[in-house]
């Protein structure tokens, strides 16, 4: 089963804060995890067209009872202490549905686990500490971790309630700072706990994993986010030099002759492809034979185009001249009308 990964970015910044109840102050830091939405697909037996209504910031916008997937966060310290984290997530239904129907876990391999105290399940970091921007050179990125989660809605408990609804997974990042053993001090057995060599869930932490470690997505294959691709810079078009010649035509010759007639739409930076206008003005006395692709009336005859008062309007499309190339076309008049 292919399922979507859906990223965002959490900058987190240390600062001094007193522990309540405690003797001295650690550098500690808290932020709101950017929140991943969700919404039901919906079954709907009617002969009316039903327009689906997904929530803003949307992860999947038609989950089905049994589907699983992936949520990525990035989460930055940007603050100069390195620091240790955890993570407290909150899951909320649209309409205040009940949420046992939905578990999540670490993805493999990561250095995330789960913790179950009296406040709920908590995700520690324990590949950490995280450094922190002090001694960074200038245009250096701060250190960042990723917390990637394999979520999962079940199929048994995800009813005809949950049609259409919105699912919202959001929470907060705590940090501390990693020396002195603050993160002991403040998170207590907790963190003792989940830094031991043989640590393993327990509780409603343990039932989690069980859940995901069940599904697709627990070692699957899993679809990247596409890349937005760079628009393609638009190829320029070929460009020639028109060049324009008048001819006369008199007594079965053709003459170079600039006095029997003017012409004008000839220069240089032509569009292949692209409708040039061209005038041609008979001197008194003359009229104009039309345009010929070649000298002395041989090549392609062009035609004459559309004449207002004295002068020829012929609209010239060239589909073949290469970049850079001169075209010639001659203009042939003759003495009389």
């Amino acid at each position: 089963m292919k399922t979507k990964i859906l990223m965002s970015v959490l900058a987190i910044g240390l600062a001094i804060a007193l522990i309540g109840g405690a003797t001295m102050a650690w550098f500690t830091a808290e932020a709101d995890v950017t929140a991943a939405e969700f919404t039901a697909g919906t079954v709907v037996v009617s002969a009316e067209e039903l327009e689906p209504k997904p929530a803003p910031g949307k992860f999947f916008d038609n989950v089905n009872p049994g589907d699983c997937g992936r949520v990525e966060w990035t989460i930055i310290n940007e603050g100069t202490k390195a620091a240790e984290l955890r993570v407290k997530l909150e899951e909320e239904w649209e309409g205040g549905l009940d949420t046992d129907n939905f578990f999540y876990a670490p993805a493999p391999g990561s250095d995330w686990v789960m913790y179950e105290d009296e406040d709920g399940i908590w995700l520690y970091y324990v590949g950490g500490p995280v450094a922190g921007t002090y001694g960074l050179e200038e245009g250096e990125e701060p250190e960042s971790v990723k917390l990637e989660l394999v979520v999962y809605f079940d199929g048994e408990l995800t009813g005809n309630d949950y049609q259409g609804k919105w699912f919202k997974l959001s929470g907060i990042v705590e940090a501390v700072q990693a020396s002195n053993d603050a993160p002991l001090e403040v998170w207590g057995n907790a963190w003792d706990a989940v830094t031991g060599e043989s640590y393993e869930p327990g509780g409603d932490a343990a039932e989690y994993l069980g859940h995901i470690q069940d599904t697709k997505c627990w070692d699957g294959e899993v679809e990247e986010p596409e890349e937005p691709e760079e628009p393609e810079e638009p190829e320029e078009p070929a460009k020639y030099t028109l060049q324009l010649e008048t001819q006369k035509f008199w007594f079965g010759q053709y003459l170079d002759d600039v006095m029997c007639g003017t012409v004008e739409g000839g220069g240089s930076g032509k569009e292949v492809g692209k409708e040039v206008t061209l005038k041609a003005t008979p001197s008194i006395g003359y009229s104009f034979v039309g345009w010929y692709t070649e000298a002395n009336g041989k090549g392609k005859f062009l035609g004459r185009g559309e004449r207002q008062e004295r002068t020829y309007y012929y609209n010239y499309i060239n589909e073949t001249a290469s970049d850079g190339e001169t075209v010639t076309l001659y203009a042939v008049f003759k003495w009389g009308y």
